[in-house]
């Protein structure tokens, strides 16, 4: 063997070594209170940044591709040439997600606020690993074991540990009901107000009620079991809870988008009536969810419906 591949294999147990040495050490600061969560999720991120663009810098992917090609032409003398190659690269794929899932599961047990954050760094590897998909479909595959640690995450932002109060939904397994964190109540909150942007007053007013009662009962000192809760307003809460926890477990990133999006939302209360010959009619009074300084939007809502006819009016010119 030359020295240039001495050096090589050298460096490449050198990175793998410093590579664990960095995240252990990194966990240790962070037990030591030496670093924040944010830190903590900070800094692993760049490192898996760091090691998928080392993966694309070594040239993987065109490694993978000519000994995919080279396969399926039948070409067993280019094979031969570049089999070592291509298994060393597929394998260095495998040890990066199998490095990636241990990581990712140590951090969940040590940062649970933040795994909405860490669930959107494995969906970034997910994407990135997809690229490899045409030129090796087995390592394409392993992807599926990032998917489901992906909705495990995507879920623990979602819920708590089992809870004796709040408001909560039932264990799958049959065990004591599971209590929605304050993500999950904020971005069921978020929800609630996008799906009623387009709705009339009773709808808008339907919407305000679920908030109301959500956040009543998510600082109650008994349990409600979301799923068995009665009424409209309740209903309303739930869909928005069953919407949410599918579009998270597909795009964890949207966890975090809804709750801010919740958190920050107030409630106005609109008023509408009609004078016809000195006669109040249509006289309306409701709520509504909005951002701050956004009045109501829904094309829906009396005071609107004149100036959306108008404007439809004007396009028809």
């Amino acid at each position: 063997m030359s020295q240039k591949n001495d050096f090589s294999l050298l460096m490449e147990g050198w990175r793998r070594y410093t590579g664990r040495h960095n995240f252990e050490r990194l966990c240790e600061n962070f037990d030591r209170g030496l670093i924040t969560e944010i830190e903590l999720y900070e800094t692993w991120e760049r490192q898996v940044m760091l090691e998928m663009q080392s993966l694309l810098d070594e040239g993987i992917m065109d490694t993978l591709k000519k000994g995919y090609e080279a396969i399926k032409a039948g070409a067993q003398e280019e094979w031969a040439l570049i089999k070592d190659a291509y298994n060393a690269a597929a394998q260095k794929i495998s040890d990066f997600l199998l490095n990636l899932q241990i990581q990712a599961w140590g951090l969940l047990q040590k940062a649970k606020p933040i795994v909405s954050k860490i669930a959107a760094v494995l969906m970034k590897v997910v994407n990135f690993i997809k690229k490899f998909c045409g030129v090796h479909p087995v390592v394409c595959k392993a992807t599926f074991a990032i998917v489901v640690l992906v909705s495990i995450t995507a879920m623990m932002a979602m819920m708590a540990s089992p809870a004796m109060a709040d408001v909560g939904v039932p264990d799958a397994e049959g065990g004591m009901p599971y209590q929605i964190t304050d993500t999950g109540i904020n971005a069921i909150k978020g929800c609630l107000e996008v799906v009623s942007q387009d709705a009339d007053p009773q709808g808008q007013q339907l919407a305000v009620d679920a908030v109301e009662w959500l956040e009543k009962v998510h600082t109650a000192s008994s349990m409600t079991d979301l799923t068995q809760a009665a009424g409209e307003a309740q209903q309303q809460a739930l869909g928005c809870y069953r919407v949410v926890e599918k579009m998270v477990a597909e795009d964890p990133t949207m966890l975090e988008t809804l709750s801010n999006h919740g958190e920050k939302l107030v409630t106005l209360t609109n008023k509408y009536y009609q004078e016809i010959n000195g006669v109040v009619t249509d006289n309306l009074e409701w709520k509504s969810l909005a951002e701050p300084g956004q009045g109501n939007v829904s094309p829906l809502a009396p005071q609107n419906i004149g100036t959306g006819a108008a404007e439809m009016f004007d396009a028809l010119k």
